[in-house]
This record gives C-alpha cells, structure tokens and sequence, in this order.
C-alpha cells in the first residue's frame, strides 16, 4: 500500500483559504446583492400599485414622469439615461415589475436613494 503524500500545515491552510475566495467570488457573482430590495413600507405599497403605460419611441425619463404620476414616488432617471429611447406598452403591471423588468434588460439600476425618491442608473459594474 502506497501511503498518501504528506501537505505541511501552511500549504493546507493555504489551500483553504484559497477555496473560500473562490467560494465567497461564485457566491458574489451569482447573486448580487441589489439595493432595489430595500425599501421604506409607504414606497412598497405605492410600488404594488398597477400602472398603465404607452410610449412608442419615447424615452426613459418619460416613462419616469409617467410612473411617478401614477404612483406618487418620484421616479428619476439618471441624467446620462433619461435620454435613452424605449418602446412600452403595459396594462395593469405594478410599478415595481415594470422597474425590474427595465433593469433586467437594460443592465440597470433602481433604488431609493431617499424617502419615496426612486433613481433609475446603470447598474455597477461586475468584478472579476
């Protein structure tokens, strides 16, 4: 029987240390935390409500006005989008899922960046 090589103690801990980098990198990269998960109640609720939107080639900081029309939450969109060219038509989505849907496919943001205040930005980044 041929026995097993013998690591030295700092080549273990080593190794260790080297998997829960790894580890902790796959966790990061495969679930971000996201601050659109974070809100005051009153900004939940008034994000629950179901709104309506219609805008053929209309921009990102339009369909902003609309949603906090029809909310109550001022929605913003950062300086550098609000130009940003969409097509929209929903009937009856919450506020909420239309802000998630536009980040998803987008590669956006959105977060209250102060009570009732939503900002829509380019979300950061992702690091190696």
């Amino acid at each position: 029987m041929q026995s097993k090589p013998q690591r030295s103690r700092g080549t273990e801990r080593l190794g260790n240390r080297v998997l829960a980098v790894v580890i902790l990198l796959a966790i990061c990269s495969v679930s971000p935390l996201r601050a659109q998960d974070a809100f005051s109640p009153d900004t939940t609720e008034k994000l629950h409500q179901r709104v309506q939107l219609t805008g053929e080639s209309t921009t990102l900081a339009q369909i902003a006005a609309q949603l906090s029309k029809q909310t109550g939450l001022k929605i913003e969109a950062a300086a550098y989008l609000g130009k940003h060219r969409l097509n929209l038509q929903c009937d009856g989505d919450s506020a909420e899922t239309i802000l998630k849907t536009l980040a998803n496919l987008n590669d956006w943001q959105w977060r209250e960046v102060d009570k009732g205040v939503i900002l829509i930005s380019r979300a950061p980044g992702r690091r190696p």
